[in-house]
């Protein structure tokens, strides 16, 4: 199946359950339904943190950029702080294993003052309910002020220790996730994390990853900041 033949695939699928009512109100999460992937379970006590300064000098934040993210923000938080820093720019990294979008989305339009840049590096953890995607980015960007430059990284997920039937399934609502992220987002603002873990196959996949999922510290942590960083250096140069 050729990458034309995917996406309508995956927007059908999207179609379908909009026509269905899989999709609660307000894009609310329908815990009723099994999509493949299992249950999301308890994520809140998962590791946590904010790094940098979200306060406010002036009237403006005083990190340059802010990175939102779950467990792969946690496991990449240095190297993207780094590699924003390399350019002469400050970053502020609010990071949450586990955390699904929605969650992400009440603690960014929580900030009294919002950011210059935003990088919104979550979906992973909604491959449990893909249904609730689109609604999220909606209700994020109505929250926001048309000064702030929002970016999203797309997501990739087949977790190899599941049986194949799971590890399908995490394909299928990833794919689903991404539908989501490209069309309300537009191409420009999409950080195409899948299709740069895809660029070689499987080499490229096994290489960086350690389980399917995660970027493995070091190499895929960095490969996942610079892969960030491709998307983000045109709008910290317009700083």
């Amino acid at each position: 199946m050729n990458k034309g033949s995917i996406r309508m695939a995956l927007t059908g699928a999207l179609t379908l359950a909009l026509a269905t009512g899989l999709m609660g109100p307000a894009g609310a999460r329908n815990t009723a339904i099994d999509f493949g992937s299992g249950s999301i379970g308890d994520w809140t006590s998962q590791a946590n943190g904010t790094i940098g300064d979200v306060t406010v000098s002036d009237g403006d934040p005083v990190a340059d950029v802010f990175i939102v993210g779950d467990s792969l923000t946690t496991l990449g938080r240095s190297d993207i702080i780094a590699a924003v820093n390399a350019e002469g720019r400050s970053a502020a990294v609010n990071y949450w294993s586990g955390r699904p979008t929605a969650p992400a989305v009440n603690w960014v339009l929580s900030l009294t003052t919002k950011p210059k840049i935003l990088v919104m590096a979550t979906g992973t953890n909604d491959i449990f309910d893909p249904s609730v995607m689109s609604a999220q980015i909606t209700r994020l960007l109505a929250g926001l002020p048309s000064t702030t430059k929002v970016l999203w990284v797309d997501t990739h997920a087949s977790r190899w220790a599941r049986p194949a039937d799971v590890q399908v399934a995490d394909q299928r609502n990833s794919g689903w996730v991404n539908v989501q992220i490209h069309d309300k987002m537009g191409p420009a603002q999409v950080i195409p994390w899948s299709m740069w873990l895809q660029y070689r196959g499987p080499a490229y996949i096994t290489h960086y990853l350690s389980d399917g999922v995660h970027p493995k510290a070091g190499t895929g942590t960095a490969f996942w900041a610079e892969v960030i960083m491709k998307s983000l250096r045109p709008l910290l140069a317009q700083l």
